[in-house]
This record gives C-alpha cells, sequence and structure tokens, in this order.
C-alpha cells in the first residue's frame, strides 16, 4: 500500500496541546478463532486478554465459560438449586434457562448468585452475599443454569486512577454475549440485560472472528465484511491526557441495536461516517461519576458518543492535513454527552493504537508504518466516504 495518502488531522485538545498517536504497549495480540458457540468466543476471549494483560476478576474453580448445567430447584425457602459436581465457591454470578416454567421467586435471564451448600447443591440470591431466594408455586420443564457474567479488568494508565471492567453476559435465551462496561466501584453499570441493550456477539457455524487486544482495550469481530449486525464489539479504555485527567474511564462500541435484531447498525465497521447517523449502535462510554448508555437506535443527537477528526478527502472541499505529513498525527479522539445523547458532545480522551486514513482501503489489508504493524478495520463502503480506521497489532 503506498504512504502518500491523504490524511486526515487531529482535533486539538486540553490548553493548546495537539496529540500523536498513543501507543498501549506491553503485549499486542492479533489473532482469529472460529466462533460457532458461545463457550468457544468466551474461551478464545478468556485466554488472549489475560495474555494482552487484563485481569480475569470472576474465574474461579468450576467457573468457565459455557459452564451450563441442567438443574433441580426445589420448591421451599429457601430454594436449593442441585447441579452435581458444580465446583462453585459461592459468589458467582450465573442465571437460569428452561423450558417451562420456573417456580415464582426466579425469572430467566436475570444475574443471581450462588451461596454454597456443598459439593452438588447451592442457594441463590439477587444480590452478593444477599439473602436466600424463596420460591413457591409450581414449576415445569427442564432447566438450565450458567455461569453468565465474566468480568474483565484492564491495565491502568498515569491519567485515570482506576481500570475499567468490561462485563460479558451470556445470554442464553437470545443466544448471544452481551458486553458492557463499568467503573471499578460498580456505581456506573452499562446494560448487559434485556433486548435491546449492550454490545453484542452472535456465533454463527464456523464462523471466523478475528480479535486484536491490549491491556487497554480489545476488538473483536466477523471477519471479512460486515453483513449483519450482532458482530463487533471494541471496549475498552482510552488515552487520557494529563489536563483532562479523571477517575474513571471507559467505551464500548458494538454494530448492533438490539441483541436480538440483525439490523446493520452505522458503525465505523461499515464504513467512515458519523456513529451519530440512521440506525445508531450500541455504544457506552463512563468517564468520572457519568454513564451514557446508549441503546435501541435513539434519535441521533449531538450527546451521541462518537469519533471526532477532521476530514480532508482526496477531492473535496474541507479538510487538512498537518504541514509535516506525519502518520502518527491522524489519530481519533471519542466525545459524547454526559448522562444523555442530547447533552453537548465533549471530547473525553483519544483511542489507543488508532488512525484515520481518509482514503479508500480494503477492509483487513494490512501495513507497517511508524513502527508499527497496522490493520485496516473498516469496509470500503460505496454509501460512505472513503477511509479506514486501522488499528496497530504490534
Amino acid at each position: 500500500m503506498p504512504h502518500l495518502l491523504v490524511w486526515i488531522f487531529i482535533v486539538a485538545v486540553g490548553a493548546g496541546m495537539f496529540l500523536a498517536t498513543q501507543f498501549a504497549g506491553g503485549t499486542y495480540v492479533n489473532t482469529t478463532f472460529t466462533g460457532d458457540t458461545r463457550a468457544n468466543i468466551l474461551a478464545a476471549l478468556l485466554s488472549n486478554l489475560v495474555t494482552a494483560g487484563w485481569t480475569n476478576q470472576t474465574q474461579v474453580a468450576g467457573q468457565g465459560p459455557g459452564n451450563v448445567g441442567t438443574v433441580t430447584i426445589t420448591i421451599a425457602s429457601p430454594a436449593v438449586v442441585t447441579f452435581t459436581s458444580h465446583g462453585y465457591l459461592g459468589g458467582e454470578k450465573v442465571i437460569l434457562s428452561t423450558s417451562g416454567a420456573l417456580p415464582t421467586g426466579l425469572s430467566v435471564n436475570t444475574e443471581y448468585f450462588v451461596k454454597f451448600i456443598d459439593a452438588n447443591t447451592f442457594n441463590l440470591s439477587a444480590t452478593s452475599g444477599g439473602s436466600n431466594i424463596n420460591t413457591s408455586g409450581s414449576q415445569s420443564g427442564t432447566h438450565k443454569l450458567n455461569s453468565e457474567l465474566w468480568q474483565f479488568k484492564s491495565a491502568t494508565q498515569s491519567n485515570v486512577t482506576n481500570p475499567i471492567l468490561v462485563n460479558i453476559q451470556d445470554n442464553l435465551t437470545n443466544q448471544v454475549l452481551v458486553f458492557g462496561i463499568q467503573n471499578t466501584a460498580g456505581t456506573l453499570v452499562g446494560s448487559t440485560g434485556g433486548a435491546n441493550n449492550g454490545g453484542v456477539l452472535k456465533p454463527a457455524a464456523a464462523q471466523t472472528f478475528n480479535l486484536l487486544a491490549t491491556k487497554y482495550w480489545f476488538f473483536c469481530k466477523y471477519a471479512g465484511v460486515m453483513t449483519v449486525g450482532r458482530s463487533m464489539v471494541y471496549a475498552g479504555m482510552l488515552y487520557v491526557p494529563a489536563d483532562n485527567s479523571t477517575t474513571d474511564q471507559g467505551f464500548m462500541f458494538s454494530n448492533a441495536i438490539a441483541a436480538n435484531n440483525t439490523n446493520l447498525a452505522h458503525s465505523f465497521q461499515d464504513g467512515l461516517q458519523d456513529m451519530a447517523s440512521g440506525n445508531i449502535p450500541n455504544s457506552q462510554s463512563i468517564f468520572g461519576s457519568s454513564l451514557l448508555d446508549v441503546n435501541g437506535s435513539p434519535s441521533a443527537n449531538q450527546g451521541i458518543p462518537n469519533w471526532v477528526c477532521t476530514q480532508c478527502p482526496v477531492s473535496g472541499t474541507h479538510g487538512n492535513r498537518w504541514k509535516n505529513d506525519k502518520l502518527n498525527e491522524c489519530d481519533v479522539l471519542l466525545c459524547h454527552g454526559a448522562t444523555a445523547n442530547t447533552d453537548e458532545g465533549k471530547i473525553v480522551g483519544q483511542f489507543y493504537d488508532l488512525v484515520c486514513i481518509y482514503e479508500a482501503f480494503s477492509m483487513e489489508v494490512t501495513d507497517t508504518f511508524n513502527g508499527h504493524n497496522w490493520l485496516n478495520c473498516t469496509n470500503n463502503n460505496t454509501n460512505f466516504p472513503k477511509g479506514g480506521f486501522w488499528m496497530a497489532t504490534s
């Protein structure tokens, strides 16, 4: 690929400071895997995110990706769940599904906590360490229990006090994995439950996924050109300069508008475009004490989480590049409203390991520049301006 390209420039942030591309450093993961079940998507994320420098917060003995088992539940006070050789130690988060009806007091696709009794039985509570749940009424069908929530913690950076946490819910009833972010204190939690919330990955038979990851972010998508929703999640934390330091910062973008909707929502995966255009993808952003959780394709407003860069097309009437033509000054920023998409969108940080090149490229083409290897993650869609988001892979 030639390097005599037309570039987009960066936006000023802070007190007269311009930012060059920020690199995460450490271990870079660039791999593919087959995602024909939720279990092997989770397994790939588990091993590769830990390799990249994330910490698995919830994995304990007996709790593994896709730990699904048939259970029986008593109608009693408290209810007792029997799951032979379950391996839980207590405190794990689980959900239930059923082919019939659960006893009164329990619901499908709802987060519960394990309260250990012995190797084969346990109680459930609605909160960690909370009261045992009682059941009543009648029940029918076959019940299954799943270790539904995995939580991964990023590394920390000097200008953000806490790491970001990414939650992954195994949404059994919709056969999808749903992603959301939360702050370290657990006071700001992005959506992972319900039909319209969070980032979404859905397995397909023999489907290949690309996974890129560093200690600060990960990007997972169907390999090749995007053709359906529920096929891309990009989550982690941004680089934040010293004059904009904060306690917590994180982001999550998907190309889904609902966990059970296959429509392809607009995102930078489809083409270089404003994320607030057309079908708005599910997205979440945390900055300090504020969470913006956008889902269900709301009306486009100025506060929708969106990437920020100034375009300089090959032929056009606006946009400029830096005089020095440096590739590392094509970086991308994030802006969003405070707590509502109608709030003023403000810049909150810069994506690590990401540049935007305003010229047509094929998706997944690779190149080497700035001393790093890169992968183009944007489809050259004829409906949108030409360009690509390039992520560093080393």
